[in-house]
């Protein structure tokens, strides 16, 4: 469910959700609409080799709370 919407109508969409539906969530759209979304399933093993392949990406934290990051955003290239 989005984190911080109190809004009646958000509550029981989140409390519609089967429980034997793993990852489904409420999410919010750019419309502000409510949606239902559906992630899959990560290993905890394959999400820290993630984390460790591209950690020389994430900003350092002296530079994100002086507003000073400023790395370009690269483009993600599919596999073809």
């Amino acid at each position: 469910m989005t984190l911080g919407d109190l809004d009646p109508a958000a509550l029981e969409s989140a409390r519609s959700i089967p429980a034997d539906t793993p990852g489904v969530a409420i999410i919010t759209g750019s419309d502000g609409r409510w949606y239902q979304a559906r992630s899959f399933y990560v290993t905890e093993q394959a999400a820290e080799h993630a984390a460790r392949s591209h950690a020389h990406r994430a900003p350092k934290w002296a530079d994100i709370i002086a507003g000073q990051h400023t790395a370009p955003i690269v483009a993600e290239q599919s596999a073809a």
